[in-house]
């Protein structure tokens, strides 16, 4: 009996696999080409996706480490443009000599800032104090070097600026600009 199903088993082996090797070479509704280059295809579009998706999550955790860019807003007094002023522009040129050893003749012309909306008189009083601003400016000039007034002309202003200012009753100053600023050299 053993030896039946030996014999049974050999004889059963070749059968099966003619009927494999048949199959095989019927090939189903598709060749063998065409099912390869479609896992080809289908391995290639889900290697696409894999690291497409793998970017997209990375990108996302770095975004995700560092704070939103945020604009900082520049403060209102960097942003702010000197305003409009009128200008006095009656005073004439004056002429003073500074305080080096020997004296050198400074000549300036002189223009001063005022708001006429919020200083209304200014301007009245301004052209009667002409000669007092013409002398206060002569005497500032005569306490000064002309090394002083070049170096440090914006603090000069500044100086001529309060000092008007300290004389003045209806309004203020707001800046000084100098049209004219000559120092001649010493002989």
């Amino acid at each position: 009996m053993a030896k039946e199903k030996e014999e049974e088993a050999l004889d059963a082996a070749p059968t099966d696999a003619g009927a494999e090797e048949g199959a095989k070479k019927k090939g189903g509704p598709l060749p063998e080409f065409v099912i390869l280059i479609l896992k080809i295809v289908a391995g290639a579009i889900g290697a696409i996706l894999l690291s497409a998706t793998v970017s997209v999550i990375v990108f996302s955790l770095m975004q995700g480490d560092k704070p939103q860019q945020q604009t900082v807003e520049a403060s209102p007094v960097y942003n702010l443009k000197p305003p409009v002023h009128e200008w006095f522009a009656s005073i004439p040129d004056i002429r003073a000599t500074t305080a080096d050893d020997p004296g050198r003749s400074v000549i300036l012309k002189v223009q001063l800032a005022y708001d006429a909306k919020a200083d209304v008189r200014i301007y009245t009083e301004l052209t009667g104090r002409i000669p007092q601003i013409q002398d206060l400016i002569r005497r500032l000039v005569g306490t000064k070097t002309g090394k002083e007034m070049k170096e440090r002309e914006d603090e000069f202003k500044e100086e001529i600026r309060m000092k008007i200012n300290d004389i003045l009753q209806d309004g203020r100053v707001r800046d000084v600009a100098f049209l004219q600023f000559i120092i001649a050299e010493s002989i």
